[in-house]
């Protein structure tokens, strides 16, 4: 079970892989994005559950074994596959993580990029504006010398 629960987080992070990067997230097409979030969330939630299933079959052994007298060796692997294990929750979880605010951080990222152009944009007004008032200021003086 713990195998299994293991290719199914490399599942999932090869399916989350892509909202790792935010610009290559900003230039996927909203298709692709739609398209890699519910694959990824399928994903998450069949690793989620074999999680579940195998944690709870690991709790069951781990409770048989502390009833037997002289089980080192199994407490010993049990303690090994309860590793992997939390090591396997915590990668599912940082993914899940990683997929539900890819949204947000493109939605963000978006905000940043629109407010940058009207910056550029307003910035090229206050430049125009300035021109222009360096120039009424030149005529104005020169009609005050003549």
């Amino acid at each position: 079970q713990v195998g299994e629960v293991e290719s199914l987080t490399k599942a999932f992070a090869d399916a989350s892989a892509c909202f790792e990067d935010d610009e290559a997230l900003t230039s996927m097409p909203a298709e692709a994005f739609a398209k890699a979030t519910e694959a990824a969330t399928a994903a998450e939630a069949v690793a989620s559950t074999k999680l579940a299933e195998a944690r709870k079959y690991l709790g069951e052994r781990q409770a048989e074994a502390k009833g037997r007298d002289g089980c080192t060796e199994i407490a010993i692997e049990l303690a090994k596959y309860s590793a992997r294990i939390a090591a396997a929750v915590g990668e599912v979880a940082k993914r899940k993580r990683l997929v539900t605010s890819a949204g947000d951080r493109l939605q963000a990222k978006r905000s940043m990029e629109e407010m940058r152009e009207k910056v550029v944009a307003f910035e090229a007004k206050v430049d125009e504006a300035v021109e222009k008032a360096v120039k009424a200021s030149e005529v104005e003086e020169s009609g005050d010398i003549h």
